[in-house]
């Protein structure tokens, strides 16, 4: 082999190895993501202090530590499923049998932005903390009420710029009912606080919008959480604290199970090829003095991205199967 041979096929070699390279590298790269949610894992509801809380947020938690492709930067509570002291409780607990101790977190909102949009102290202590976390760009993961969002735009503007995405549980479209088995529910992370989900739709930052329509069609039934229970410390405690709720939905809704809703948004940051999306125009309009946030197909310049459905019947068995496997990934 002549030498300018052997220079060329050096040369073509290690290009290989840099494409091979820079190509893994954007495979590895990890998402940041914020978190920022209302945990009821073992706690009552606000509403009805003899009714249990909603226990999805733990599973959309569980599967952010699970993904390799994201990196849980930090968590917010705020109030909504529970009251904010039952949300910090649940949150507690939950770090102390994980043993991760060495997730950073701020208490929130204890109630909806007050008249005039006025944010309360602990609202802005949760602000404020994740502006600090925003230093590095960031996707925000807004599973609750979104009052420390709204009062983070308000407050801290310095970081907005690196929020990638603002991920919620929100919306309809105007043909979309919030009822199964022909039980009416509310869209009720909006209904908390609409003042809060305005002043957010106001800004310029991108928002993704995850429906009821979504997840109502998806039922991660109890045998299978029961299966996946005896694999793990954590998945045993999960379960445990989960059979109130369990009994509940199935005496009112006629389901053996419980609807994801709130894991929606960490399935589409780890592959939103499952999803079905399109841009729509977010409005909220009132009716018989109720506040709507409806997904209107006429196009504006500030339209949202409106998760609506998912992409196919395999799409949702992945989806399905990432959260029971998250729910056994820590030991």
């Amino acid at each position: 082999m002549s030498s300018i041979s052997y220079i060329i096929l050096c040369s073509q070699y290690f290009l290989a190895l840099l494409i091979t390279f820079m190509f893994s590298s954007q495979i590895i790269a990890k998402k940041s993501v914020i978190i920022d949610f209302d945990m009821g894992l073992g706690e009552k509801h606000k509403l009805d202090q003899s009714l249990p809380s909603d226990i999805d947020d733990v599973f959309a938690l569980l599967q952010v530590l699970h993904t390799n492709s994201l990196e849980l930067q930090g968590v917010s509570t705020v109030f909504g499923n529970t009251h904010l002291k039952n949300v910090n409780k649940s949150f507690s607990k939950f770090l102390k049998v994980s043993k991760l101790h060495n997730i950073p977190w701020q208490s929130g909102a204890h109630a909806k932005m007050s008249r005039n949009s006025v944010c309360s102290s602990c609202a802005m202590d949760a602000s404020k903390f994740i502006s600090n976390i925003l230093e590095k760009p960031s996707y925000i993961v807004a599973i609750g009420p979104l009052t420390n969002i709204a009062c983070l735009i308000k407050h801290y503007p310095q970081n907005l710029q690196n929020i990638l995405g603002i991920l919620v549980v929100m919306g309809q479209s105007t043909d979309t009912n919030f009822s199964i088995n022909n039980v009416a529910l509310p869209d009720y992370n909006f209904e908390s606080d609409v003042e809060a989900t305005q002043i957010i739709l106001g800004s310029s930052i991108p928002m993704i919008f995850f429906p009821f329509e979504l997840s109502k069609d998806v039922l991660i039934a109890y045998n299978k959480l029961k299966e996946n229970s005896n694999k793990s410390k954590v998945a045993q405690y999960v379960f445990n604290h989960s059979k109130e709720f369990l009994r509940f939905w199935a005496q009112t809704f006629h389901e053996e199970g419980f609807h994801p809703w709130d894991s929606a948004p960490i399935g589409f940051l780890t592959n939103p090829k499952l999803f079905t999306c399109e841009y729509r125009n977010m409005k909220i309009t009132q009716k018989d003095s109720k506040s709507f946030l409806y997904a209107l197909k006429n196009k504006t310049k500030n339209d949202h991205l409106f998760c609506h459905q998912f992409s196919s019947q395999s799409a949702k068995a992945v989806y399905e199967y990432n959260i029971l496997n998250a729910l056994t990934s820590i030991k």
